[in-house]
């Protein structure tokens, strides 16, 4: 009877791990989908159009990196007298992380395509969360308290570089898409999900 108790205990234990990963999973390619949008504005002060790409990566390629993530828009903006397409990019990475080198590389299927940094801000910032417990009082409510505070620190890099005709026909060309970045010792690949290098190269062909 015991043995069977056990059994049952360890069953929904481990049912409750599954379900909470699949949730979290969930939840995450949820917050994934939200970020990773286009969206088209009209700019009636600069008289422009601007199509916004909005691209998350969780991780990059290499182990043991300062690597956190990497928020990345893609703006091409459309005006009268051209079309220009500026990158915003912001790394997290660890605290003792290198600033970035002045150059990023774009990787192709065939080709690699140094670019030049144009504007880079480097801060320091914090992540502050709760540590909490559940409790059961004398009426046997469960209450979740706070027993405390956890300081965790990072590195924000926001750079701005600009993407010229040549780098845009080999962006139409490829099948994978990668960005390298350095940072003192270490160097961070991102590679672009494939439904998002669709998207981008759809965007590069509107007007």
């Amino acid at each position: 009877m015991k043995y069977l108790k056990f059994k049952l205990i360890n069953k929904t234990y481990f049912s409750n791990i599954i379900f909470l990963a699949l949730l979290s999973s969930i939840l995450k390619s949820c917050i994934y989908s939200l970020y990773n949008t286009v969206t088209v504005e009209e700019d009636d002060v600069k008289g422009s159009r601007r199509i916004k790409k909005k691209v998350y990566y969780r991780n990059d390629i290499e182990f043991y990196t300062p690597f956190y993530s990497l928020n990345q828009i893609i703006v091409k903006e459309i005006k009268a007298s051209g079309t220009t397409y500026t990158v915003y990019d912001q790394l997290r990475m660890r605290s003792d992380a290198f600033a970035l080198e002045d150059t990023i590389y774009i990787l192709t299927d065939n080709k690699i395509i140094p670019i030049q940094i144009e504007n880079q801000e480097l801060d320091k910032s914090f992540n502050i969360s709760e540590n909490t417990k559940k409790i059961l009082t004398a009426d046997s409510t469960k209450l979740t308290v706070v027993t405390g505070y956890e300081k965790s620190e990072y590195k924000s890099s926001k750079i701005t570089y600009h993407l010229n005709e040549f780098t845009l026909t080999a962006i139409r060309q490829t099948e994978e898409l990668k960005f390298r970045y350095y940072s003192g010792p270490d160097m961070m690949t991102t590679k672009m999900p494939k439904s998002d290098l669709k998207d981008f190269k759809e965007i590069i062909e509107m007007k």
